[in-house]
């Protein structure tokens, strides 16, 4: 079984883009912003809050013309290739998230790859047991992130945990402008701290899923909903962060991997290889016909203890 080896620490660096002006102005050419949830089809719970985001490239294609350049940034490549010992990197993704004055977000990491397992057929929940497990890091794909920051107003720092939950959390706080960490957040526990002050937090219940921020003429943001404006931002108010994402590749056999699909996992692979890790702790896991997607497989899944 191939090593895999530990996550680099993660790395501040900065100033990221020549022209931070142009992105920002790049950011409010793109209003309006949805709330992220719409956008990742995923259910909130609860209250919705003032999380708007969007793409500007996925599957290594910019979506916009305008995103090309920023996707294909040579400094954030250059750092990837130097802090993660990647001798091929490959851009894949691009996002912006928008978040007003708002509660913590929760501790998580973001979700893991594997080869054989793409998102688009596996459920989250599914990827998210293959990451916590240990059982999959022969078939993890390696990731790097990059989050750059603009932000000057009150509160919404990251915070992560660098040496796991039991160590102390490191913070990076504001004002954060055209600054970025790089880092593996597939396997780095992280969050936003709260952000902005209680008076501006919104109303319970006041946001639907068809609320949209909009760019205002003042600098600002404003919250719309069809015609009505439900609330409105002044531009310190409204922390900005860009997600670039990008493999990280040690060397040409990992990435001929990755493109052959010689060693892909398969279904039966995932459900044998949690069926085992089940067995040695005395248990059963329920038989499933698919374990790509069966909700009740994948909880008693992921309820197994990790790998030591």
């Amino acid at each position: 079984m191939q090593a895999q080896t530990a996550p680099p620490k993660p790395l501040r660096f900065g100033p990221v883009f020549d022209d931070p002006e142009a992105v920002l102005g790049f950011v409010r050419s793109g209003s309006p912003y949805r709330l992220q949830h719409v956008v990742d089809r995923t259910y909130a719970g609860g209250e919705y809050t003032p999380w708007f985001k969007a793409y500007w490239a996925a599957a290594g294609k910019a979506l916009l013309p305008a995103a090309e350049g920023l996707l294909g940034e040579p400094r954030l490549r250059e750092a990837v290739a130097q802090h993660f010992g990647a001798e091929i990197v490959r851009p894949q993704s691009l996002m912006v998230n928008l978040l007003g004055p708002m509660p913590a977000s929760a501790v998580h990491v973001d979700m893991p790859h594997f080869r054989g397992a793409p998102a688009r057929t596996h459920a989250p929940a599914l990827l998210y047991a293959m990451g916590s497990s240990g059982l999959f890091e022969r078939w993890a794909i390696p990731i790097a992130s990059a989050l750059i920051w603009f932000h000057r107003g009150l509160g919404g720092a990251f915070e992560y945990w660098p040496e796991g939950p039991e160590r102390a959390s490191r913070l990076e706080g504001p004002p954060l402008w055209n600054e970025g960490l790089l880092a593996d957040n597939e396997r780095l526990l992280h969050r936003t701290q709260a952000i902005g002050p209680p008076e501006a937090s919104l109303p319970p219940g006041l946001l639907r899923d068809s609320a949209q921020l909009h760019a205002t003429g003042d600098g600002g943001w404003a919250i719309r909903d069809g015609g009505a404006e439900l609330w409105r931002y002044p531009a310190v108010q409204i922390r900005i962060s860009i997600l670039w994402k990008a493999l990280a590749l040690r060397d040409a056999d990992e990435a001929k991997r990755i493109d052959s699909g010689c060693d892909d996992l398969d279904p039966q692979r995932i459900e044998t290889l949690f069926a085992q890790h089940a067995r040695e702790h005395g248990i059963t896991l329920p038989p499933t016909q698919d374990p790509r997607t069966d909700a009740v497989w994948i909880r008693a899944a992921s309820r197994l203890p990790p790998r030591k």
